[in-house]
Formats: C-alpha cells, sequence, structure tokens
C-alpha cells in the first residue's frame, strides 16, 4: 500500500515545474527500486524452496505460487 502512495504522491508531483519533476522523478525511483526487490526477494526465496526440482518450480511459477513468498519475505 506505500508503493501505490509513494507511486501517486511521485505523480503528482511531477505537475509542479522543475522542483516537481525532479522531486516526483526520485520518488518514483524509489518506488520502482522498492518494487524490485520485493519481486526479487520472493523469486529468490520461492527458487530455494523449490531448488530440488528447478524445471518444474521454474514451469509453475505464478501468482498464485508467489503468494506465500511474498507475505515472508
Amino acid at each position: 500500500m506505500a508503493l501505490l502512495v509513494r507511486a501517486a504522491l511521485g505523480a503528482t508531483l511531477k505537475f509542479i515545474l522543475v522542483a516537481g519533476s525532479l522531486a516526483g522523478g526520485a520518488i518514483n525511483g524509489t518506488v520502482a527500486a522498492a518494487a524490485t526487490g520485493i519481486m526479487r526477494q520472493t523469486f529468490i526465496a520461492y527458487l530455494d524452496d523449490n531448488f530440488s526440482n528447478l524445471s518444474e518450480a521454474i514451469k509453475n511459477i505464478g501468482a498464485d505460487a508467489l503468494k506465500k513468498y511474498a507475505t515472508n519475505s
């Protein structure tokens, strides 16, 4: 939820000339980095738990399979 609020704030700040664009861009960059980090941790946790059968784990990867790992990361 916090990521969505920051993204909305970043988009809103971009309406202010120059300073708003810089601040909005910085906030959006932070949101993107945080979201990427969360996805990375989730994917790594999933693969660690399914390391014994990676080919099957990769075939079955999807939102339902990753929900458990997203909340535990």
